[in-house]
């Protein structure tokens, strides 16, 4: 659980994420003879780090009424 994450951080890294893996895996390619998972999961976890800027996180109230 990460305080400051949001939506559109989850939802840019499932739709980098399953893209990039569909591709790779499609087309059977192997970036430095990683599976393809790998470069699709770091790629993911870089969409969701930025995906955090650009939304907003859940409003403090909530945060502490479920944090209990």
């Amino acid at each position: 659980y990460w305080e400051r994450a949001n939506a559109k951080g989850a939802l840019s890294a499932m739709i980098v994420g399953g893209v990039l893996y569909a591709i790779l895996a499609t087309f059977n390619l192997q970036y430095l003879g990683f599976h393809p998972i790998v470069p699709a999961l770091l790629l993911s976890l870089l969409a969701f780090l930025v995906g955090n800027r650009f939304g907003t996180s859940a409003p403090q109230a909530a945060v502490l009424t479920t944090d209990k």
